[in-house]
């Protein structure tokens, strides 16, 4: 019988993807190197960063997460990988049925030293009406 981690996976991506703002921003996506794996395969994980599920994937670094596990069979272990591997880590599942992958991100702020240079982001991303928004609240 063939394993429902993809539809778990899939179900998780849809669900962090739909809550996101409607903007044209950014997306982070985890994307296993197989969707319907059997218990003994070996499973990478990808850090992805784009839009509409094309992108770039990124190296474990793990000052990019405060949690990175799988759930299988109700029981939680630590995905572990090497710094800067590419993909960020690679698993042997044991429990054949649902794996769940939990990963909490660390907040990345961006911050910009002029008005200037954050009109420019704005305009850049397709957000330009929000500086005129910010205007018209009187915000400094």
């Amino acid at each position: 019988m063939p394993s429902r981690i993809a539809a778990c996976l899939s179900l998780t991506l849809l669900l962090a993807v739909s809550s996101a703002s409607p903007a044209k921003a950014h997306e982070f996506w985890l994307e296993p190197s197989a969707f319907m794996p059997a218990a003994g395969d070996m499973v990478e994980i990808r850090l992805r960063n784009g839009q509409r599920f094309k992108g770039d994937s990124y190296p474990l670094v793990r000052s990019w997460f405060t949690r990175f596990s799988v759930i299988e069979g109700g029981r939680e272990r630590a995905l572990t990988g090497t710094e800067g591997d590419d993909p960020a880590i690679r698993t042997r599942l044991s429990v054949p049925g649902t794996a769940i992958v939990v990963f909490h991100g660390t907040p990345d702020l961006l911050t910009f030293e002029t008005w200037q240079k954050f009109e420019s982001y704005l305009r850049d991303e397709g957000l330009a009406e929000f500086a005129a928004r910010h205007r018209a609240r009187g915000l400094p």
